[in-house]
């Protein structure tokens, strides 16, 4: 089994060790592409550069998306002939398709997957990543507020 642990994103990209008012939004410390990054240690104050990011785990989304600025300066390969439609709660925009390896940096662990793109960064968002359904059904989350424990266990 792979556990991989979450923290927590303000608007203001600022990551806790817990949820705290206003930092609510779990995240994990994921490495996009080919990157050499299974020696890095997560924390809270890590400074990912290029490759290096933070994901969004959202029970509420069905796909995985990646913000398209990102896919282009990572140059992540587009899966040829394709597109999609992403629908978000306030505007629609067409997407593209691309198929890259995320490595989860806590837990060194290493998944490939379709990621459409989508304006995160456009819209103000601190993380480059959304983990949706498609990747959350290949294991089972906890987040155990009572007891502080806060983590994405594959199995």
């Amino acid at each position: 089994m792979i556990t991989e642990r979450i923290f927590f994103m303000d608007d203001s990209g600022k990551v806790n060790e817990r949820p705290s008012e206003g930092c609510f939004k779990p995240v994990v410390p994921i490495a996009l592409a080919h990157t050499n990054a299974l020696s890095i240690q997560p924390t809270p104050k890590h400074n990912f550069s290029d490759r290096f990011d933070w994901a969004l785990i959202d029970t509420g989304a069905d796909e995985n998306f990646i913000d398209d600025a990102a896919a282009a300066r990572l140059d992540i390969p587009e899966v040829a002939g394709t597109s999609a439609i992403v629908r978000g709660a306030t505007a629609t925009h067409p997407g593209k398709i691309h198929t890259a390896p995320i490595i989860l940096i806590g837990s060194k662990h290493t998944f490939y997957t379709n990621l459409t793109t989508a304006p995160l960064s456009q819209n103000g968002r601190k993380y480059s990543v959304i983990l949706g359904i498609r990747f959350l059904k290949q294991g089972r989350l906890l987040l155990d507020f009572e007891k502080s424990r806060f983590e994405f266990r594959k199995l």
